[in-house]
């Protein structure tokens, strides 16, 4: 449950980021890497948890929330770990990709 928990606090804070606007390109930023961050944490923790409903949908937000180069960068870094650490395949980084916004780029 507390995953659970986490995972819902961190949607309803990504809801508020992209809801604001910020002055400060870096302030933004520090914002942005932050909630990856404990996305990762929650990605992570939920796979060894085997909480496949909490990993899959972390997996699903993180994809979502993928619109922009940094935040392409960020995916990347994340999946990158995951798929080193046989979290996730090739194939599944591809999918999570192609659902993303940044799929307009690719």
């Amino acid at each position: 449950m507390e995953l659970r928990n986490t995972l819902d606090q961190i949607k309803s804070d990504l809801a508020a980021y992209y809801a604001s606007e910020y002055a400060d390109d870096d302030d933004n930023t520090r914002k942005n890497l932050a909630l990856k961050a404990r996305m990762r944490e929650v990605i992570i923790a939920a796979y060894d948890k085997q909480d496949d409903e909490v990993f899959h949908e972390a997996l699903a937000v993180l994809s979502q929330s993928t619109g922009c180069a940094e935040d392409y960068a960020v995916f990347v870094d994340i999946t990158d770990e995951l798929v080193d650490k046989n979290m996730i395949t090739l194939d599944q980084f591809r999918e999570l990709l192609h659902g993303s916004p940044c799929n307009r780029w690719l």
